[in-house]
């Protein structure tokens, strides 16, 4: 099974550079990009991906409000959110839009792909900090 993948960050040199690191694997395939609440919404009832990958900050909107915008048009679709932001604040009001895991931009590299296919599969993934740093 192909997971079918929509990217949103309103950075397009961050979109890029997940697309190209998702390219390369081939159980995942990017349906769609979009860099803001609106465009997103639109592709994902058009295309009704498996996955969302959502940056939680996208200019002047929240992620965490297209997060639970997504989960009322889009039932099925999962949320990943990917941030900047490592306060675990952030990581429970991910959860409680909906968000079913949550990847910190600084370590999407190692921890991105393995976080796409566990959120497909129904399952959490959260790449939390390090306490001790």
């Amino acid at each position: 099974m192909t997971v079918r993948v929509l990217l949103v960050d309103d950075h397009d040199v961050v979109r890029s550079l997940v697309a190209a690191l998702i390219a390369g694997e081939p159980d995942l395939e990017i349906v769609a990009e979009a860099a803001d609440g609106a465009d997103a919404l639109a592709k994902a009832g058009q295309l009704r991906p498996d996955v969302a990958v959502l940056d939680l900050s996208l200019g002047g909107e929240s992620g965490l409000d297209l997060a639970a915008a997504l989960r009322a048009a889009c039932p099925a679709v999962r949320l990943l959110m990917l941030s900047a932001e490592g306060d675990r604040r952030y990581v429970r009001q991910a959860l409680a839009a909906g968000a079913s895991g949550y990847v910190l931009k600084d370590a999407v590299v190692t921890e991105l792909v393995p976080a796409i296919r566990a959120v497909a599969q129904g399952d959490r993934f959260l790449g939390l900090p390090d306490p001790a740093k």
